[in-house]
Formats: C-alpha cells, sequence, structure tokens
C-alpha cells in the first residue's frame, strides 16, 4: 500500500524519495540546481530566514546568521517578490558578522551591513546592526558579478561543506536568479570554486572580506 504524504513545494524540490510503505524520507541532497522561489514568505521575522536546504542544516554559521538576520528583519531572498539578489553572510566567532548583498534591478545596488561586536554583548545575545550603507553599481559591475556565478559553476556546487571545526568561522552565499534560489554553507574561510563570487561582492562596497584573513 502506497501512502501519500503532503510536502511543501520547496520541500518536494529537496527531498529524492519518499519510500512506498511510508513517510520516511532521505537525507538532505549534498547538491542541487536551485529550487524554485517560493510565492509567499513565511509570517514573522525570524521564520525561514534561508531556503529549507541551509535552514534544516545544523550548522553553527546557520544558526548564529538565521537568529542575526531574523532579529532585524533582513529581506528574505528565497520567496517573496524581491528582485535578483545576490548574498554573502560573514559568519565570525569574535568578530562583527558582515552581510554584502548585491540586487539587480532597473539599477543595481549594492549594500554593506555590520552587525555589532560580540565581544561588546552579554553571553548568548543576538547582535543588532551597527553599520549599513549602500552604493550603485554599474553596469560593467552588474555583468562581472553575473559572470563570476556562472564561470564558478555555483548551480552545480555542494550545498554545504565543512573544513574547520564547528564553531569556527564561515559564510552563506545566496543567490536568486528570476524564480529559481539556491544558497550555500562553507564551514570554513577559503572556497576555490566559490571564491571569485565572495571577493567580488566585497569588491562592490570597498570591503576586506574573508579571502584577507
Amino acid at each position: 500500500m502506497t501512502i501519500r504524504c503532503k510536502i511543501s513545494l520547496a520541500k518536494a524540490a529537496a527531498l529524492a524519495v519518499i519510500a512506498a510503505s511510508g513517510c520516511n524520507v532521505l537525507p538532505l541532497p549534498s547538491v542541487n540546481s536551485g529550487v524554485p522561489v517560493a510565492v509567499t514568505c513565511p509570517s514573522g521575522a525570524e521564520a525561514g530566514v534561508f531556503g529549507e536546504d541551509v535552514s534544516a542544516r545544523d550548522s553553527w554559521v546557520v544558526s548564529q546568521a538565521s537568529r542575526a538576520l531574523g532579529r532585524v528583519g533582513i529581506t528574505k531572498v528565497w520567496c517573496g517578490t524581491t528582485h535578483d539578489t545576490i548574498r554573502v553572510i560573514w559568519v565570525r566567532s569574535t568578530l562583527p558578522m558582515v552581510v554584502v548583498s548585491f540586487q539587480r534591478s532597473s539599477s543595481g545596488t549594492a549594500e554593506m551591513v555590520e552587525f555589532q561586536d560580540p565581544r561588546s554583548l552579554p553571553p548568548l545575545a543576538v547582535p543588532g546592526i551597527a553599520t549599513r550603507r549602500a552604493a550603485p553599481v554599474l553596469s560593467p559591475e552588474l555583468d562581472s558579478v553575473a559572470s563570476a556565478i556562472e564561470a564558478a559553476g555555483f548551480w552545480s556546487a555542494d550545498v554545504a561543506r565543512q573544513t574547520r571545526p564547528e564553531g569556527g568561522d564561515g559564510w552563506i552565499l545566496e543567490v536568486r536568479k528570476g524564480q529559481k534560489y539556491k544558497a550555500v554553507v562553507r564551514q570554513s574561510i577559503r572556497d576555490e570554486q566559490l571564491d571569485p563570487i565572495v571577493n567580488r561582492l566585497f569588491d562592490l562596497v570597498h570591503r576586506e572580506g574573508p579571502r584577507m584573513r
């Protein structure tokens, strides 16, 4: 007998098999080529900060980023009606978290958000925003970011990879292109495949990024 299981569209894209004898599912996949953008975002700032492939992972980097971005209500990329977006969240264990995002609309905009220094906060406190600035991006720069994504093979990259102990620095890279979304998590500083994208984003806001560590 086949048991039918109700699952969301995002989950359907992430889950490979529903067993014919029940609702048991396989672990989250190591690679995907993007999932459909959800039409509406979940209610509440802290609900579903990232797409399900990332949010469901037991990762210190994901946990810290979700708490901080959820608290300040930064726009969710994986759902809703926002423009095409590229965003990197650099999570650091003893220094401020930095978020650099690039949004492609009629005119490009690059934004950098730096959070409060965790060393100045009580234990377990969630940092708020310390500084926030935006700058216009010219067409050649728009094209260079898009080219970096394709040249690096982002859409075929592993969703998650860990080369440092849990709790160490890492980053999350999100890309929304049309109605497709993908995010990757790195519990590391360097990733030879994706470094060109991350570095290009930090260059747009004239900020030293993970490559400088």
